[in-house]
């Protein structure tokens, strides 16, 4: 028994060599206190009991969470995890994959449902391609047969433009030449220029169809040129003037303040648009004024060309004014109308313009009435002239000399086009195709040939590649004069060899003009 303690230490007891507990139990009435001691081993032996008993138990529940765990991944996780993984091939286009899930519940009846659904969206796939490749064939078969109808249709419009202008060669060359003759009387010349005229308009009509054929082929293409505006303007004004009434009709340009000197674009096409354009004003304005505004502008920092034709022709209303720009069409189809006409013009010119990469477009009221309007692409050239040789007149034709072999197939053209040649002061010598030329010309000199294309035994194209292979022929001019006027037949004939090319029928001024030069460079 101890006296003045109280309470529980811990002292380390040195002769065991171990933490020990002392429990105090004081006794009021005695001072004393009762003393217990108790070594740790002793009081913790419980504890670590337990604590051995909860290890246990932490390790058997760690290894049936493992367990479970496993179970729940074979169970549903790698079945969902199969059935994602399937998905995914199937976004792919892959269908070589299994998944292998066996069992009645409901991840089982999915994988099942899964798969027959793979079967499925494979069969409907083969099918779609099978689809797909046939109507891929169906339309390249349909491609091919168009493309095919089209070189039928163009190879049509090209042997048609052949055997139509050859007679129209000799049509209108037969009339020029009776224009060259002595003095007619006012009768003789009023047929005269009625047959003339008829066989040009005739000739346009023509034009016009290859060109609408050959632009809705895709064959023409853009050939940039920079030239003189108002030259170009003023040579279309000059040559529709004399179908103008001007006692009644008011018929000129409007210049714009912007309007450049010089453009670079398609010369040949901006004065077929003019000539289209003006000559429908022309046809049916009968009193007021033709205006041709010419004025330019910018858009997206490209400049452009904007030309307006304005007449107080008869109009067009507005149901109608679409139909107009469609080949073929026009506003009145009766067959008592008052106006004639193909109905290409305006076609044509919308196609042209298409191709420049512009747009056209048509304001008009009946009886007021109409303005049309094109825009296309420019680039403004700074230029101080551009020279262009002078176009001789049919009525003061230049006098030439010259040895010409004309070679020409066609009876009636080597009649009209040796007599043409013969009335400016030339010589012209005969042959009917390619072998007798070559046979003529080894006889004796020329100072130019004339070559026709289509001939029998020895076509155009031929012979002249055999005569570029005879060293003394090397500088010889040859021309070809031909019906063929597509630019193919243009490219091949220079990539036989010849120099230059004329269009029947032929033009006598432009025939002059081409010869003329040829001979002054054979003799310097």
């Amino acid at each position: 028994m101890l006296a003045g303690y109280s309470g529980i230490r811990e002292v380390y007891d040195p002769i065991s060599e171990q933490q020990k507990h002392y429990f105090y139990s004081p006794i009021p009435s005695t001072g004393y206190a009762i003393a217990v001691v108790l070594p740790n081993e002793v009081i913790f032996a419980p504890v670590k009991a337990l604590q051995m008993q909860l290890w246990g138990i932490l390790c058997i529940l760690s290894l049936a969470l493992i367990f479970l765990s496993r179970w729940l991944s074979t169970r549903f996780y790698q079945p969902i995890n199969s059935l994602i993984n399937a998905a995914t091939c199937i976004s792919k286009g892959n269908y070589d994959f299994k998944v292998n899930i066996k069992g009645k519940d409901e991840i089982g009846q999915l994988s099942r449902a899964f798969m027959v659904m793979k079967d499925q969206v494979f069969l409907r796939n083969a099918e779609l391609e099978r689809r797909v490749d046939s109507r891929t064939k169906d339309l390249q078969n349909a491609i091919e047969q168009a493309q095919d109808a089209l070189n039928v249709k163009s190879r049509f419009l090209a042997n048609m433009s052949h055997e139509i202008r050859t007679p129209m060669n000799g049509i209108l060359g037969t009339l020029n030449l009776l224009k060259l003759e002595g003095p007619l009387s006012g009768k003789q010349q009023e047929y005269l220029d009625i047959g003339i005229k008829s066989s040009e308009h005739l000739l346009e009509i023509i034009n016009n169809i290859l060109n609408i054929a050959k632009l809705e082929a895709g064959n023409e293409k853009v050939e940039y040129t920079v030239f003189s505006l108002k030259g170009s303007v003023e040579h279309v004004i000059k040559m529709l003037s004399p179908m103008v009434d001007k006692e009644y009709i008011q018929f000129k340009a409007c210049w714009g303040e912007g309007a450049p000197d010089f453009i670079e674009t398609d010369k040949t096409r901006l004065e077929q648009l003019l000539v289209n354009l003006i000559g429908n004003s022309i046809k049916f304005t009968e009193s007021g004024h033709i205006f041709i505004h010419i004025d330019t502008g910018s858009r997206e920092n490209v400049s452009e060309l904007s030309i307006c034709v304005e007449d107080t022709g008869i109009g067009i209303d507005s149901g109608d004014q679409q139909k107009v720009f469609e080949p073929f069409s026009q506003v009145d189809e009766s067959h008592s109308r008052q106006f004639g006409g193909t109905g290409l013009g305006l076609s044509l010119c919308k196609q042209i313009v298409s191709l420049l990469g512009g747009n056209i477009k048509l304001e008009s009221e009946p009886s007021k009435g109409t303005k049309i309007t094109f825009t296309i692409p420019i680039r403004v050239a700074v230029l101080e002239s551009i020279e262009t040789p002078p176009e001789p007149l049919e009525n003061s034709l230049p006098k030439l000399n010259g040895d010409i072999l004309l070679v020409e197939d066609n009876p009636v053209n080597q009649i009209v086009i040796k007599a043409l040649l013969e009335k400016v002061g030339l010589q012209v010598v005969l042959a009917q195709d390619g072998e007798v030329a070559l046979d003529i010309l080894k006889q004796r000199s020329f100072d130019l040939v004339l070559m026709d294309m289509q001939m029998p035994k020895l076509d155009g194209l031929e012979a002249t590649k055999l005569i570029r292979q005879q060293p003394k022929w090397q500088n010889l001019p040859v021309i070809a004069l031909t019906a063929n006027t597509q630019k193919s037949d243009m490219e091949s004939c220079f990539q036989a060899g010849m120099d230059d090319f004329i269009a029947k029928p032929v033009e006598i001024a432009k025939l002059c003009h081409i010869l003329s030069r040829w001979l002054v460079h054979k003799r310097t």
